[in-house]
C-alpha cells in the first residue's frame, strides 16, 4: 500500500482518538464492500470496529491524554470525515475520472485488517494484513501528455511534471534531476544519469543500485556486492540480509546483542577490565612479576619488553536468519501500520 495512504489513514485514526475513544457498545462485525464512492466509509467501519473490539479506554487515555467518551456512531462519522479530508486528492481524481480506486485490492486489505471476535492478540512472525495492504489502492488513468494535478492521476511509470502533464520517468542514460528513474534503473550520483540496476555478485556502493529483492553487502572477499537475501538458518550480520528480515543476534559477555565480535566491548583476558586494545590491559615484564604499562617500565629486565594481556572482543553464538515471533495487537498495531513511512 502506498505510504501516502498509510500516513493519511494513520493521521485520521490518531486524530479520531484525540477527540474520543472506546466506550464500548459498537455495532456488529462489518463486511467490507468497497466501491468507487465509499472508500472512507469502509475504512471507518473497519478501524472503528477494531478500536471498539480491542482498545481499552485506559490505553487511549495513557497514550493520548484524553477522556474517553465517543460512541460508535460518532467514531464512524468522525473517522469518515477525517479520511475524506486527508485523502481529498485521491477522491478529487476519482470524482473527475482521472483515477480509480482498486476495489478488489482495497477490500482484501480491509478484510485482512478486520479483527476476528476474541482474537485481539495473536502470536505470529508476520502481521496478518501486511502482505495484503502493500498494494497501491488506486490506479491513475492519465497517459503521457495528458493533464494532471497529482502523480496518482498518471498511469504506471508516469509522474505529474511541473507543466501539469503526465510524463515518463527518465530512461537509461538520461538525466535524472529528481533522483528517480524508470523501473529497473537507478539515478547515479556520479553523473546524475539513469543506470541499469545490478544483479547478484555485481559491485555496489548503495542498496539503490541493486535489483529489487537484492541487498548491497560484504562478500567473503570483503567487497560490497549485490546479494540475494539469506535463507532460514544461514549466517547473517544484519536484519536486511535475511529473507525473513530478522537476524537472530549473538550476545556479548555483558548481555548486549551483537552480530560481530567488533560489536562487543573489549575485556582484558585475565583481569576482565574494559579495554580498547591490548595496550590498555595490564602488562608484565619478562620476569613475570613486575607490572608494567609500557616497555620503559621493563628497562633492564630481560628483553625489556612489556607483555600485555590480550584485549578480547567476543560475540557469543552464531547470528543466523530466523523468524521473529511477536504479539500482534489489533488495537495498537493497526495504528502503527498506517503510520509507517
Amino acid at each position: 500500500m502506498n505510504s501516502r495512504i498509510r500516513w493519511l489513514c494513520g493521521v485520521a485514526l490518531l486524530s479520531l482518538a484525540a477527540v474520543g475513544g472506546c466506550s464500548g457498545g459498537g455495532r456488529g462485525r462489518p463486511s467490507p464492500n468497497v466501491t468507487q464512492e465509499n472508500l472512507c466509509q469502509q475504512v471507518a467501519d473497519v478501524l472503528c470496529y477494531n478500536m471498539f473490539e480491542c482498545c481499552t479506554g485506559k490505553q487511549i487515555e495513557d497514550i493520548l491524554g484524553v477522556t474517553i467518551s465517543v460512541t460508535h456512531g460518532e467514531c464512524l462519522r468522525d473517522m469518515e470525515l477525517i479520511c475524506e479530508d486527508q485523502i481529498a486528492p485521491l477522491l478529487y481524481a476519482v470524482d473527475k475520472g482521472t483515477a480509480v480506486i482498486r476495489e478488489n485490492e482495497t477490500q482484501v486489505c480491509l478484510d485482512a485488517m478486520l479483527v476476528s471476535p476474541g482474537n485481539c492478540f495473536q502470536v505470529d512472525f508476520q502481521v496478518p494484513w501486511q502482505q495484503y495492504c502493500r498494494e497501491v489502492w488506486w490506479s491513475g488513468l492519465q497517459n503521457a501528455g495528458q493533464d494532471c494535478v497529482y502523480d496518482l492521476e498518471c498511469m504506471p511509470q508516469l509522474y505529474c511534471a511541473a507543466d501539469r502533464k503526465c510524463r515518463a520517468y527518465p530512461q537509461f542514460n538520461e538525466l535524472c534531476p529528481s533522483g528517480v528513474c524508470a523501473t529497473g534503473l537507478y539515478c547515479s550520483y556520479e553523473d546524475g544519469r539513469c543506470k541499469a540496476k545490478k544483479g547478484v555478485n555485481q559491485e555496489c556502493r548503495d542498496p539503490v543500485e541493486c535489483l529489487e529483492g537484492l541487498y548491497c553487502g560484504l562478500d567473503n572477499l570483503q567487497k560490497l556486492v549485490c546479494q540475494a537475501p539469506r535463507n532460514f538458518g544461514e549466517p547473517c550480520r544484519a536484519d536486511f540480509e535475511c529473507q525473513s528480515n530478522f537476524c537472530i543476534p549473538g550476545l556479548c559477555s555483558d548481555g548486549k546483542e551483537c552480530y560481530r565480535n567488533e560489536d562487543c566491548a573489549g575485556r582484558c583476558e585475565f583481569g576482565g577490565q574494559a579495554c580498547a586494545s591490548d595496550y590498555t590491559c595490564p602488562g608484565k615484564c619478562p620476569n613475570g612479576t613486575t607490572t608494567c604499562q609500557d616497555d620503559y617500565d621493563c628497562t633492564g629486565i630481560g628483553s625489556g619488553v612489556c607483555f600485555h594481556e590480550r584485549c578480547i572482543r567476543g560475540c557469543n553464538g552464531q547470528p543466523v536468519c530466523g523468524l521473529e515471533y511477536r504479539v500482534i495487537d489489533y488495537c495498537t498495531d493497526t495504528v502503527g501500520f498506517f503510520m509507517e513511512d
